[in-house]
Parts: C-alpha cells; sequence; structure tokens
C-alpha cells in the first residue's frame, strides 16, 4: 500500500515569500522592544517581549532560515540519496487581551528548496488561532479557532512530520465560527443559544473533507452555596462529508448535579439521542451516566464519568496534579470522533501545554510571554504533540489514553508522555477510502522521553527519543517508527538565537527506511 503519488506539492513561489518578508518587516515597526522577563523556574531571562504593565496586543513578527542535510531525503528504502534542504520561515505570533477581543494567532509560512531535487519544492503553511470577540454587552459573542498543518493520511506509512521525502503527509486545515447569546432568566438561571459552523479540508483526494453545522440551546441553574444544580440542553448536528455522506445528530440531554461537600460532586445524565450514523434512517437512542468530580485542592483534579450511549459505552477520566514545578496529567476517554483533526487535537501532552499548566498568571499576554520564556530558555519545542493521528473519511469511535509528567527546574527540565489510541468505524457496512477498508481496528502507540539542560544563561541541549508504534488488528499491517534528536540551541544575540540539531530516524514498515539528518535554524524576532 503506498499513497507516494497523493501529495501535491507546489513550485516555490520567490514572489509569495519576498511580500510575506515585506509584510513582516512593516509590522516589526510597530513591535514592541525586547525587555527582560522572569519565566516561571524564576529565572530572568531574555526574551523579545513588552514592558510591564501587560500590554494589551503583543506582535511579534520573525523570520527563520534554516539549513539541512540528509543522507536519505526521499526515506528510499534502496538507493538513498543524500539532499540537501533550505527553508526560508516567515512568522508572526500576536496575543491580544483587549476588553471586547481575547484570544492569539500564530502563522508561518514555510518555502522549501532541495538542492539535489529529491522532491518537489513547495510551500507549507502553519497556523494556530483562538478567541473570543464580545459583540454586545457581555451578552453576544463570537468564538473563532482555526488550525493549519502537516497531517498522516494512513497509519499504515511514516508518520513523521521532520522529513521533506514523506508523502504520506497531506496538509490539513480546520476553521470554526460560533456566534453565541448568552445570560440569565430571572437571575438564577443561565442560558445559552449558540449556532457553530466547521470546516475541514485536507490536500489529499484520499480522504473526505468536512463541513458540520450546529444548533445548541441551554439552560442551567448552579447557585453558590447550594448543593443542588442542574442543565438541560438540546441540540442538532448535521455533517456533510465531501464523498457524499450527508448525516444527522439531535440530542436532548439533563444532567443533574449534586454537591456532598465543597470538594466532592455527583453528577447524573439522561437523554435521547437520534442520529443517522449507524441506520440508513433516523433511529432514537436512550441514553444514560454518572459522573463524580473531586477537587481536594486548587492544584488536584480527578474527574470520572461513565455512560451508555448509541455507540455503546463511552467514558472519560481526567487526573490532573500540579507542584511548583511538577504537573501530572492522565487522559482516558472513548467517544465518537466526526471531524479528522479531533483526534489529533484532543492529545494535551504538548509541552507548552505542560508549562502552560504551571503558571498562576490570569493574563493571557503575560502568561504566553512566561510560557515562551521557559520554552526558549530550555530550547524546547512548544508544538510536539505525541499522538498525531491519521486522516479518516467517516466517523469512528476512539478511544484515547494518555499519560504525561513533566519536572522543570531551575536548568533542567524532564517531560515523559505515554499515549494508546484505539479506534474503529462507528458503521462497519460503510466502505470509504481510508484505512478502515483496510483493518477494522487500529491502535496506535507512543512514548516520548525528553530531557532539556541549561548549560549556561544563553545556551541549552536537550535530548528526545520517541516511539510510535501503528498496529492494524488481525491484518499483517504495522510499522515502527524510532527518532532520536539531539539539539543545542543558543542567544545569538540581543532578538536572534540559533540551534543545531542532529536526528537520527528508523522506520520498520510498508516502506521501511533510515535517515540521518543535521538541520541548522537561526531565528531572528524583530
Amino acid at each position: 500500500m503506498t499513497h507516494r503519488s497523493s501529495r501535491r506539492p507546489t513550485s516555490f513561489p520567490v514572489a509569495t515569500l519576498v511580500q510575506a518578508l515585506s509584510g513582516l518587516l512593516v509590522l516589526s515597526l510597530h513591535a514592541q522592544v525586547r525587555a527582560q522577563e522572569v519565566g516561571p523556574a524564576g529565572d530572568l531571562v531574555e526574551v523579545e517581549t513588552p514592558v510591564a504593565p501587560p500590554p494589551a496586543i503583543w506582535v511579534t513578527p520573525r523570520i527563520s532560515v534554516s539549513q539541512g542535510f540528509s543522507n536519505n531525503g526521499d526515506l528510499s528504502t534502496q538507493n538513498r540519496q543524500s539532499e540537501q534542504i533550505t527553508e526560508i520561515s516567515p512568522g508572526i505570533g500576536v496575543v491580544v487581551n483587549k476588553p471586547r477581543l481575547k484570544g492569539f494567532f500564530d502563522y508561518s509560512l514555510r518555502g522549501i528548496y532541495d538542492a539535489r531535487n529529491t522532491v518537489q519544492d513547495n510551500i507549507q503553511q502553519s497556523l494556530n488561532t483562538n478567541g473570543t470577540f464580545e459583540a454586545w454587552d457581555n451578552r453576544a459573542f463570537i468564538d473563532f479557532s482555526g488550525i493549519i498543518g502537516q497531517q498522516a493520511i494512513s497509519a499504515f506509512e511514516s508518520p513523521s512530520i521532520d522529513a521533506l521525502g514523506n508523502d504520506n503527509l497531506s496538509e490539513t486545515s480546520s476553521f470554526r465560527f460560533s456566534p453565541y447569546l448568552r445570560g440569565s432568566l430571572m437571575g438564577s438561571v443561565d442560558y445559552e443559544l449558540r449556532y457553530a459552523y466547521q470546516t475541514t479540508r485536507t490536500d489529499t483526494r484520499l480522504r473526505s473533507d468536512i463541513s458540520s453545522e450546529e444548533g445548541l440551546a441551554r439552560l442551567s441553574r448552579q447557585v453558590t452555596g447550594q448543593s443542588l444544580g442542574w442543565t438541560l440542553e438540546a441540540g442538532r448536528t448535521q455533517l456533510d462529508y465531501s464523498f457524499g455522506q450527508r448525516q444527522t445528530l439531535d440530542a436532548v440531554n439533563g444532567r443533574l448535579f449534586y454537591a456532598l461537600n465543597p470538594t466532592l460532586t455527583l453528577s447524573a445524565l439522561v437523554g435521547v439521542e437520534s442520529n443517522d450514523l449507524l441506520t440508513p434512517d433516523m433511529k432514537s437512542y436512550r441514553s444514560t451516566g454518572l459522573g463524580v468530580e473531586w477537587r481536594p485542592s486548587d492544584r488536584t483534579r480527578v474527574f470520572a464519568e461513565r455512560s451508555n450511549r448509541y455507540f455503546g459505552n463511552g467514558h472519560n477520566v481526567e487526573v490532573e496534579y500540579r507542584s511548583r514545578r511538577a504537573i501530572w496529567r492522565y487522559v482516558d476517554t472513548r467517544d465518537v470522533v466526526t471531524s479528522q483533526l479531533d483526534a489529533a487535537g484532543a492529545s494535551q501532552g504538548s509541552l507548552y501545554g505542560l508549562i502552560d499548566a504551571l503558571s498562576n498568571e490570569s493574563d493571557p499576554v503575560r502568561r504566553a510571554q512566561q510560557v515562551n520564556a521557559e520554552l526558549q530558555r530550555l530550547g524546547l519545542p512548544a508544538d510536539f504533540q505525541l499522538n498525531p493521528g491519521f486522516l479518516t473519511s467517516s466517523a469512528s469511535v476512539q478511544r484515547l489514553q494518555e499519560l504525561s509528567l513533566g519536572l522543570f527546574g531551575p536548568r533542567d527540565a524532564f517531560v515523559v508522555a505515554v499515549a494508546r489510541n484505539t479506534g474503529r468505524r462507528l458503521n462497519p457496512v460503510i466502505t470509504l477510502s481510508d484505512d478502515f477498508n483496510i483493518a477494522s481496528d487500529i491502535v496506535e502507540k507512543a512514548w516520548r522521553v525528553t530531557y532539556a539542560h541549561r548549560l549556561t544563561r544563553l545556551t541549552s541541549a536537550n535530548v528526545s527519543f520517541t516511539r510510535q508504534t501503528n498496529e492494524g488488528i488481525n491484518t499483517s499491517f504495522s510499522n515502527t517508527l524510532k527518532t532520536l534528536t539531539f539539539g543545542v540551541s543558543t542567544r545569538l544575540a540581543a532578538r536572534t538565537s540559533g540551534s543545531v540539531q542532529l536526528r537520527r530516524s528508523l522506520y520498520s514498515g510498508t516502506f521501511p527506511y533510515k535517515e540521518t539528518a543535521i538541520l541548522g535554524v537561526v531565528t531572528h524576532r524583530f
């Protein structure tokens, strides 16, 4: 099985990069000057952030130039060919904390050129944005979010996003727009009326694009100091798959909450769900569930819920404990995934997320400054997700289990994360173009160990090992990717940093390969 003809790289648009660079230079004239910032570990580090008090808008244009060398540019099983890869990547980060607008925006454009033309030169985009706009008098709001990135097409080929020659990757984007009203009735009953539209698109023709529309009405009552509370909600979701499927999900659910004491709350769920996910016509199902939440302190939370729904038994378990320099997290969920990026985005094990959870800063701009300062101090990547997932063309049932531990000291950071994800197509009768045509159940397992040490005030070193395994149950399809990386990063000037990374990858699967690569990156923040 191969997808090597599915990727559609484009020629290298030099004019596009020139325009992007020009725009960043203009933005840099309005960017704030560099200042001293204190990171979560309490060490004074130099970062390009505005001076105190926290600004309402934090803008950071940047540009990165990198040069890489690989002894297997096209990830070939045999006849390996060395390759030199040059990248130019302008980008911009924005954090907004205005009274009516709060959110963040991070975008970068990667222009990739390979000297020996192992693969075609191409342009890649990366976007992560999320925010809320208050449209009217603390009653009407608009939520928005967006993500663009490289996503694995198949679970049975290499999931690596670091190698240029990996044709199992497709640029995938998802955008969500959600206006809503909220307020109170009779002083004690809260209400919310929400509409949401989401679209997910991918470059590959082998997987379905998805659009969804959702309407939701919710009433709830939870008075401080009273033990009893409730929530009643009704909603409809309509899914449109580009491969020809149109499906509807209706649900009416009620929840009852009872606080035994200030730290322990019990909950019960009862409702009716109707959909055509399992049958050609709409069919109704009863849903029931029980839950418990325990918060013995501000630093500890335990939540568990088990439900009986139309797809069988579902559950959600979340355990988190954090101290001043450490955080433990465990997540175990089983639910229906209808969007291609839901499973990939479900992973909470990013390094940024772990460090962010340690911060007690309420101001989002100052919080982002602290987290980025700590990542720069230790030379760690912010956006690594342990469980990258793969693209599907229909709804699936997925169970995700993830355990992560982060320890952060004045000069060191140690992160361990383990994940397991088991998925199957919700309706086995449907036959569409994705991996569930090959295997009824697909198991993804991964673990990662990362250690970073600050050598000097300006220089850090880090080492990381990752092992990812994908397996099709009752099939011969399975693969394993092992990646060992060692990196050194340093501050070259007041707003310029540089890093060198050595990577060794071993992949066993349909097209096994070995690769050794070295990458040097220089980043300047205006």
